[in-house]
């Protein structure tokens, strides 16, 4: 079996779990790697990461891609810390911290989608999805939302730019 210790050893883990009959070892080596993961995900993430993985991790790809490409919109390339924990901008951020739970391969996943995006803005190499520069839920109704323009519904988000 792969060692898991490192991100893909505990998703080879995942992928190839041990046989019926290691009973309690199998649960307490599947508990383990759950936690490895989530401390690996968050340890190699930043805080666009985090943000684009609070946001939107039910959302499909083009949907957190989507999210990314909003950051990116309101940065310009500038600082996405600053932008990212500007109040009232992003709820997860609202209560001033936020860290991510990483339980699953499929949270694993989008983290590692999420950071590896995060590399891109800082390198000045991510291309934008969309022009849209705002998103609500679209059963959330923001004093904003009445003003948007250009709007695009992917999943359970409206994009738009606020002028």
């Amino acid at each position: 079996m792969a060692e898991i210790s490192t991100p893909q050893g505990i998703m080879a883990h995942f992928n190839n779990p041990p046989r019926k009959g290691h009973g309690k070892d199998t649960m307490k080596a599947t508990l383990s790697a759950i936690l490895l993961l989530s401390l690996a995900a968050s340890a190699h993430s930043g805080i666009v990461a985090n943000t684009i993985y609070a946001e939107s991790r039910g959302e499909s790809k083009a949907g957190r891609y989507a999210v990314a490409s909003v950051i990116w919109n309101r940065t310009s390339g500038a600082n996405f810390k600053e932008i990212c924990l500007k109040r009232k901008q992003f709820s997860c951020w609202n209560n001033g911290y936020y860290e991510p739970v990483v339980s699953n391969p499929y949270d694993a996943k989008v983290m590692q989608e999420a950071a590896a995006w995060e590399r891109l803005m800082k390198a000045g190499r991510f291309i934008p999805s969309l022009e849209a520069d705002h998103y609500c839920r679209t059963d959330a109704f923001p004093y904003w939302r009445n003003g948007l323009t250009n709007t695009k519904i992917i999943g359970a988000h409206l994009f738009g730019c606020c002028n």
